[in-house]
């Protein structure tokens, strides 16, 4: 399994879908939020070593709860105005 972590602009092409956008709205102040890095889970799979973001969902959860369902990828900002992180993900 390769889990990649990539920064600067490279880091918002390592998506399963679209490109991450370089800055985005801070989740807590509505500030501008600038890409930092991004966690990309890649391929080849190997069952039994590392395992997928989705094969770990939290013992907690109930029925109607959400998870990942499938290799994700996940970019995190920082606020320039709070320094909260706000993180977006998309999956395959």
């Amino acid at each position: 399994m390769k889990y990649i972590v990539t920064t600067k602009d490279g880091g918002l092409e390592a998506s399963w879908q679209d490109e991450f956008p370089r800055i985005t709205k801070c989740a807590y102040c509505k500030g501008k939020a600038y890409h930092m890095f991004t966690y990309y889970e890649g391929l080849p799979i190997k069952k039994g070593k590392e395992s997928l973001v989705c094969d770990n969902p939290p013992k907690e959860l109930k029925n109607k709860d959400l998870w990942f369902h499938d290799v994700c990828a996940i970019a995190n900002y920082a606020c320039v105005k709070c320094l909260e992180v706000t993180a977006l993900n998309n999956q395959a």
